[in-house]
């Protein structure tokens, strides 16, 4: 989420003048509706930005950063295809302009990139990514939120490889921008945060996995509050690792706000729901609550079998993100 919101507010060369305002207007909303956890009215709001760039001058590049919007927000949704397709189209569109090689494009290949990751595609993903951290080194400073971004994105990446060494170095140098760069938007290091636990647990090291997500979520909490609808996702990795741990108790306290933030947020997109849903009925189960766990299993899978077709590599597991 973190990633995607930076993304959505990237600067860029505004052809300015009356001719924007309507397209501002339209990102403006996208982006409310992004930090309501709402991907399918910012993908409407994007998909109305696009469509006024189509008619602003070209050299403004507000086509592109409509394009890459949309596409996050279809990704955030688990339309895969849909999301591969606009960050393919934006980058087409920039082969031979001035924005080939600029940062924007570097942006869109760390967010083609992510898409990659999702599908299981990590030598691909891998080699986008290494061409968008040498743009982006290239142009410089090495300090940037963006490179941030995409060397993080390549932790994952080495993360899956088991090259756990990298992927700690890679996180680390992330962590460290986020909390020394005064233009980090703060909800960049919860996130971070989150893909150090999601390390840990690879490690084989679950106490520190544990702490990260609770720093996480801690931070989390900090900037939005207790009742945002962005912890549910937090709370529900701190849940599967602290039931990992054996501690049953905190970890059903954290299922259960999740559940109740889930139930109060009607825009929570299916997938994410869904699979929060199963992790839930999987604890339960577990715990020997197999009646409330077969109630929640069935709304899970009721919710999973309704999914896009692009959505059925999805396992069900803790939910992670960018």
């Amino acid at each position: 989420m973190r990633i995607l919101l930076v993304l959505l507010c990237a600067p860029f060369a505004c052809a300015g003048f009356q001719d924007t305002r309507e397209w501002s207007q339209a990102m403006d909303a996208g982006r409310e509706n992004v930090a309501r956890l709402d991907f399918a009215g910012a993908a409407a709001c994007f998909q109305r930005a696009a469509t006024l760039a189509e008619n602003l001058p070209p050299w403004g590049a507000e086509l592109l950063f409509a394009m890459n919007a949309l596409a996050t927000a279809h990704k955030q949704m688990g339309r895969l295809a849909e999301a591969e397709r606009e960050y393919r189209r934006a980058m087409d569109l920039s082969e031979g302009t001035r924005m080939r090689g600029s940062a924007l494009y570097a942006y869109l290949l760390a967010n083609l990139a992510a898409v990659e990751i999702e599908r299981g595609a990590f030598d691909q993903a891998g080699q986008m990514l290494a061409e968008a951290v040498e743009i982006d080194e290239r142009i410089g400073p090495h300090d940037t939120v963006q490179l941030a971004i995409a060397r993080q994105l390549l932790g994952k990446v080495k993360m899956q490889e088991g090259k756990y060494e990298t992927a700690d170095k890679l996180l680390d140098w992330a962590l460290k921008t986020f909390r020394g760069n005064r233009d980090a938007p703060p909800d960049l290091l919860p996130f971070a945060l989150d893909n150090l636990g999601n390390l840990r647990r690879l490690q084989g090291r679950p106490e520190e996995a544990r702490a990260a997500f609770q720093q996480s979520l801690d931070a989390f909490e900090s900037i939005y509050g207790r009742d945002h609808p962005v912890l549910i996702l937090e709370l529900n990795n701190l849940g599967v690792q602290l039931s990992a741990l054996g501690r049953k108790a905190e970890a059903r306290a954290n299922f259960e706000r999740a559940m109740k933030l889930l139930d109060g947020n009607e825009k929570t997109d299916p997938a994410t729901k869904g699979r929060i849903l199963a992790n839930y009925a999987k604890f339960l189960q577990d715990s020997g609550d197999r009646k409330q766990a077969d109630v929640l299993a069935r709304r899970a899978s009721a919710i999973q079998s309704a999914l896009p077709v692009d959505l059925s590599i999805l396992e069900q597991q803790a939910f992670r993100k960018e």
